[in-house]
C-alpha cells in the first residue's frame, strides 16, 4: 500500500532530522537513538493524520452520494452486478437491469447508468453484438 505524504510533513520531516544532526552531535549513541525514535514517531504520526484525512474525505463524499438520488442509484447498479458477479452468476444482472429500464423512463440518468452497466456487461463476456446495442441505444437518446 502506498503512504502519501504532504509537504508539510516532509517539511516537519526535514527540519527535525537537521535538528536531530544538530542536537546529537556530542551526544550519547543512547540519546541519539532515542531523539531517531522520537523523529520516526512523528512521521508516523502524520502518516496517520493523513490516513484519517483521506478516511473523513471519502466518508463526507458517501453521504454526499446517498443523499443524491441518482447517484445512489448509481451504487445500487453497481451494488446489483457485483453480487452476481461474486455468486458467479454476473450475466444474471442482465434480466435484473433490463426490467430496470422501463420502470425509470422518467429519470434517463438511471436509464444510462443501466444501459451502461448492460454495456459492460455484455462486453465482459464477449456479447460485442448486445454491448453496441446498449451504446446505439444510449447515443440515439442522446440525439433526440
Amino acid at each position: 500500500m502506498t503512504t502519501r505524504t504532504s509537504t508539510p510533513q516532509i517539511g516537519m520531516a526535514l527540519a527535525l532530522a537537521a535538528l536531530l544532526t544538530v542536537t546529537t552531535i556530542g551526544r550519547s549513541t543512547e540519546a541519539r537513538a532515542e531523539m531517531e525514535k522520537q523523529t520516526d514517531q512523528v512521521a508516523l504520526m502524520g502518516q496517520f493524520i493523513d490516513l484519517m484525512s483521506g478516511y473523513l474525505a471519502v466518508s463526507k463524499e458517501w453521504m454526499a452520494m446517498i443523499h443524491d438520488d441518482d447517484q445512489f442509484a448509481y451504487l445500487v447498479i453497481e451494488g446489483i452486478a457485483e453480487v452476481y458477479k461474486e455468486n458467479g452468476k454476473p450475466m444474471a444482472a442482465v434480466s435484473e437491469f433490463e426490467a430496470l429500464l422501463p420502470r425509470f423512463s422518467h429519470r434517463p440518468a438511471l436509464q444510462r447508468a443501466i444501459r451502461f452497466k448492460l454495456r459492460d456487461l455484455h462486453k465482459d463476456h464477449g456479447r460485442s453484438e448486445d454491448a453496441l446495442e446498449q451504446l446505439h441505444a444510449l447515443i440515439e437518446e442522446v440525439a433526440e
